[in-house]
């Protein structure tokens, strides 16, 4: 055996050694989906990964996360950079939108591939922050959840219900305001006391929370001060305390370890007047994707293709009976091939205007610093084919296509500098949702004059200013009843009742829609005008919660809070950022909590 034989089978046992070492060297130690282990369909969730390098080198290199439909992925990538010094480990958050509850989902790190469990359903969970230096577990009043894992910008908390709390979380800036913001835009927060018998104390922006009251209003959001150490405080308690706040159903867990069968049930609810699918994100992509519907010339199209196929046949079988050399034929075969190609593509292509456009519709909701919580369904066109860097000015900024069967040639890095890159060809479409927490203009309403009692409203009036146009549809909630608003002069007054919220919101039948059926069964047209005056109305579905009858049931605002509704058109700033992107436009909802 020559010496390069009796070597071979080392550089084998080498390669195999190394490269089992490369297969350890970074590996995926736990992963938490949502908050409690479950996610809300049809909305953006948290999955916190903790990830470890096993070896004495740093590892640099990106997970990737791919949704899968079988074995094949779908969507855009999700692509979250990772540094790891040798022999430590760290979480690492990546915000996926979740479609349905059958989606999978696989993580990949170089050559590496971690399949991932299968999220369970979970709209509105409860969870109990927990210090990561402390030993003791959470009560079995809800499931626990590390403070460190709390998302570092409101965007990324749509699944979160409530939360209990007993300490002061050792957060940095941008994780308190987050807090505070999923706080003001509607959570439930039940403080408890720490074991010394005080209730925890707060500074800098989390300072209101010290109010001694045992309940209290932060914008939207509900605090409730308990009388009762961790300990003392169980499943039960809890229970009784989120019913007296709020009818909202806010869902809790089941033990550690266990799923019961009310956390199977969770998630989106069917009943025989379900409409989830048709309020959801599915809906806004199609009614946007009618503002660009092409107006083909269908009898040229028609005529070209019944001359396209005479010139293959019997076209090509003629001129080959009629010229002795075959390579005619195929010239000529070839040349009708390329020149209709040529007719197709450019007759296919008339009808759009040739122009980009960029259709929007948003909810914009008032954060108390300035800042405005932004979700938004947009469909863009584009006449020249390329790679688009999509971007939003402000915080934040999660993206996804929504995407349940199709694989989309992009990447997409969530965070505080997200955006999302994606190859659209020339003279297509390509849909997708925004989440963001961006600085922009709000308008600014001052109460001149306020009356109601304990169920209703007598009088209203406000000044409105900081739009642009006059509002083209106004609202105002209170308690569980509905009113129209008049604008006229600057100043919004109050019209007629419009009865109760259950009627108002009612997703199917005529209550409330202005005696009309949903959008989805009346007949669309291809005015801008008409096809964004049909999506008003699911938004104010989509921003209260609301996906089937059963949820107005349940839909009550708490007492000293008007909820303003204001339709109007988007302003620029809530708009991508991206220069190519031109022609955009857009329609917001406004939605804004008074308190008289």
């Amino acid at each position: 055996m020559s010496a390069m034989n009796r070597g071979f089978p080392g550089l084998c046992l080498l390669a195999a050694l190394l490269a089992g070492r490369a297969a350890w060297s970074f590996d995926v130690e736990e992963v938490r989906w949502g908050f409690d282990g479950r996610v809300a369909v049809g909305r953006f969730n948290p999955l916190s990964v903790l990830v470890s390098n096993n070896t004495a080198s740093p590892v640099d290199g990106e997970l990737r996360l791919t949704k899968l439909q079988g074995a094949q992925s779908v969507d855009a990538t999700i692509v979250e950079p990772v540094f790891l010094s040798p022999f430590t480990s760290r979480w690492v958050q990546l915000y996926p939108f979740v479609t349905n509850d059958n989606d999978d989902w696989s993580l990949r790190f170089g050559r590496s591939t971690f399949p991932l469990p299968r999220p369970r359903p979970g709209q509105k969970q409860v969870i109990a922050l927990e210090s990561s230096n402390r030993l003791e577990r959470a009560s079995g009043a809800a499931r626990s959840f590390p403070d460190e894992l709390f998302p570092p910008f409101v965007t990324a908390t749509d699944a979160l219900g409530g939360v209990v709390l007993d300490h002061v979380p050792r957060w940095e800036e941008a994780r308190r305001r987050a807090f505070m913001d999923w706080l003001y835009l509607g959570g439930t927060l039940v403080l408890l006391q720490q074991p010394d018998g005080r209730f925890p104390e707060f500074i800098g922006s989390m300072a209101a929370l010290n109010s001694p009251a045992g309940d209290a209003t932060i914008g939207a959001g509900l605090v409730r001060r308990v009388e009762k150490v961790k300990a003392e405080f169980d499943r039960d308690q809890l229970k009784s305390v989120l019913a007296s706040l709020t009818k909202d159903p806010l869902e809790l867990a089941g033990k550690e370890g266990e799923e019961d069968e009310a956390s199977r049930r969770s998630g989106p609810r069917y009943d025989e007047n379900d409409a989830t699918e048709a309020l959801g994100w599915s809906r806004f992509f199609s009614t946007l994707r009618e503002m660009t519907n092409p107006e083909h010339s269908w009898l040229l199209l028609h005529l070209m293709f019944w001359v396209y196929i005479g010139t293959v046949f019997p076209g090509a079988y003629l001129c080959g009976q009629k010229w002795v050399d075959y390579r005619l034929v195929y010239v000529a075969i070839l040349g009708s091939v390329v020149v209709f190609g040529f007719l197709f593509a450019m007759v296919g292509r008339r009808g759009y205007g040739e122009s980009t456009s960029v259709n929007t519709v948003a909810i914009l909701r008032p954060l108390p610093d300035g800042a405005v919580d932004v979700t938004s369904w947009s469909n863009t066109f584009v006449t020249s084919g390329g790679d688009y860097l999509i971007r939003h000015d402000g915080l934040g900024n999660l993206y996804s296509t929504c995407q349940m069967s199709e694989k989309v040639k992009g990447e997409v890095r969530n965070g505080a500098e997200g955006g999302f890159v994606v190859d659209i060809p020339p003279y297509s479409s390509r849909e997708f949702a925004h989440r963001g927490r961006i600085e922009g203009p709000v308008p600014r309403v001052e109460i001149l004059k306020f009356d109601a009692n304990s169920e209703a409203i007598t009088a209203l009036q406000l000044k409105l200013t900081g739009l642009d146009k006059p509002p083209q549809q106004a609202y105002a909630l209170y308690r569980d009843r509905v009113y129209a608003l008049r604008y006229a002069d600057g100043e919004l007054t109050l019209g007629h009742s419009l009865g109760s919220t259950e009627g108002f919101l009612k997703v199917q039948g005529y209550g409330g829609w202005q005696q009309s059926r949903p959008y989805y069964y009346q007949q669309n047209t291809n005015s801008e005008t008409d096809l964004y005056q049909q999506l008003w109305q699911p938004l104010i579905l989509r921003s209260q919660g609301i996906a089937t009858d059963s949820d107005t049931k349940a839909f009550r605002l708490a007492p000293g809070i008007v909820r303003l509704l204001l339709y109007t058109d988007l302003p620029g700033a809530y708009l991508a950022s991206t220069p190519e992107l031109i022609g955009r436009q857009g329609r917001a909802l406004y939605v804004m909590n008074l308190s008289p």
